[in-house]
């Protein structure tokens, strides 16, 4: 009686091992999956904010400098037109 209840407990074991195995194995490559799909996304993440702040640090660096010397070219120009315009009334008149 006794060996085969031992013969069955062992094969149930084995399973039961088999089975913790097979669940460690999957949690283990769940895990992986997990971390690895966070990496990539706050790797993208972080890229992408790396990008705007780069695009908006060029904007501010590059662009507004360029808009204000075309902002004062445009003011000295019409300072130059309005010079001109009173100097001819002054002329004329």
């Amino acid at each position: 009686m006794s060996s085969p209840a031992g013969t069955g407990s062992v094969p149930s074991g084995k399973t039961l091992a088999q089975r913790s195995g097979v669940v460690v194995v999957v949690v283990v490559v769940v895990v992986q999956v997990v971390v690895a799909v966070v990496i990539v996304v706050v790797e993208v993440s972080v890229v992408v904010a790396v990008k705007v702040v780069v695009a908006n640090v060029v904007v501010v660096v590059v662009v507004e400098p360029v808009v204000m010397v075309l902002v004062v070219k445009v003011v000295v120009i019409a300072a130059d037109i309005v010079m001109i315009v009173v100097v001819v009334v002054v002329v004329v008149v």
